[in-house]
């Protein structure tokens, strides 16, 4: 008998390019397609001639709190087991001026977090359990999730979440959610880097099924 320690490292990124649409739509769903936006003035320096030919950075993912279908971006349902660990991080950038409200009802913000975890469910759980899998199952690990929300003063009410379901009954391991808001974004200021957790090591406690989202 042969007894190993593996250590593995999976990287999963959505860069939201139509070069590699399908492939993304499969991993992180149709929000690929339906929050897919133009590069904005502003997202980042502007590149120099002649190399903005050769800038690979021209689509982004556009959330609007006040837009239905607009208000959760790209999102990754993964398979975990107890003692994984995981990191979430995504470039993010608001206006600084203008109207940065959103109007969105927290109840609206679940149902469509709920709209993208439980058809996908079945893809990575187990058993019947996994199939049967509904709404009404999966709502109270939402609302722990959203009651994480810091305030947002000035800036926009947009946030990077996790979440981690046991596989048995899909409902929230306690303690194992979290979210992190975006980062202040000065006038004429670029992209920064918004990281769940702080950019540490998230520890997976138990076997079960995890999901990253931003939302607005």
């Amino acid at each position: 008998m042969v007894l190993t320690e593996e250590n593995k490292t999976d990287i999963y990124q959505a860069t939201m390019e139509p070069g590699k649409r399908a492939f993304e739509v499969a991993l992180f769903g149709d929000k690929v397609n339906s929050t897919a936006n133009p590069l904005p003035a502003g997202f980042e320096e502007e590149v120099p001639f002649p190399y903005i030919f050769t800038n690979s950075n021209r689509t982004v993912s556009m959330l609007n709190g006040n837009t239905p279908g607009r208000d959760i971006g790209p999102g990754v349902i993964l398979k975990v087991m107890a003692g994984d660990k995981i990191r979430a991080r995504s470039f993010a950038w608001h206006l600084s001026e203008g109207d940065r409200t959103s109007n969105l009802p927290a109840e609206d913000i679940i149902a469509n977090m709920l709209t993208l975890l439980t058809p996908n469910l079945a893809n990575v759980g187990k058993g019947t359990a996994a199939q049967n899998i509904t709404s009404d199952i999966l709502q109270p690990g939402m609302e722990a999730l959203l009651a994480t929300h810091a305030a947002s003063g000035l800036k926009p009410r947009a946030y990077i979440n996790w979440i981690l379901l046991d596989e048995e009954q899909f409902k929230e391991v306690s303690g194992s959610y979290g979210s992190t808001l975006i980062p202040d974004i000065p006038v004429g200021g670029n992209k920064q880097v918004l990281e769940a957790n702080d950019g540490n090591d998230i520890e997976m406690k138990k076997n079960g099924i995890s999901l990253c989202v931003c939302e607005q």
